[in-house]
């Protein structure tokens, strides 16, 4: 029996891809059926629609989804989600936990995160009184202010951006093709 548990740790120690072959690492945080980049019909095929879908920008849509289980990491959050796409990618999940600003709960949220992602990156105070926690995880960042949660993809946030920008008539470098 020690002779098999022995074996068991050594097989974790050495070989940890065989462990964890079943966390995806391009899963939304809280999502266990979700991925960075999937599209808005798939999104659409696993979760309800809450309101029809915003379009900006030709490539920028925002979906708001009902949540059957409006729980992410055991924090209560109320029951949709804002899920955004660039060019029918899922890059953004924003949930809102409360109505109004909370220190409690943002507190709680703020420890529960500091526990599962390590400490914040970076902490600030907006407008002189409300505090925004920011964690940036390398593949997704994330965001936690007083009333809400966001979880962003960076490079897809990024490609969202240029979009936006280019959409907006920012960084043309070509002005003899610009039509006005």
């Amino acid at each position: 029996m020690l002779k098999k548990l022995i074996m068991l740790v050594l097989v974790c120690i050495l070989f940890p891809a065989v462990v964890f072959a079943n966390q995806n690492p391009n899963a939304v945080p809280g999502f266990d059926n979700l991925t960075w980049g999937e599209s808005s019909r798939s999104v659409l095929q696993k979760y309800h629609l809450g309101r029809m879908p915003l379009t900006y920008d030709r490539n920028e849509t925002i979906c708001e989804i009902s949540l059957d289980n409006p729980y992410i990491y055991e924090i209560r959050i109320m029951p949709t989600a804002l899920m955004m796409f660039t060019n029918d990618k899922l890059y953004s999940v924003t949930f809102n936990f409360s109505s109004y600003p909370n220190d409690t709960e943002y507190n709680r949220i703020k420890k529960i995160f500091t526990e599962k992602f390590g400490e914040p990156y970076k902490t600030e105070t907006i407008n002189g009184q409300y505090e925004y926690s920011s964690w940036d995880k390398g593949e997704f960042f994330i965001g936690l202010a007083m009333t809400s949660i966001t979880f962003a993809h960076n490079e897809l946030s990024l490609e969202a951006q240029n979009a936006r920008d280019e959409a907006q008539g920012k960084n043309i470098t070509d002005w003899s093709s610009y039509v006005h």
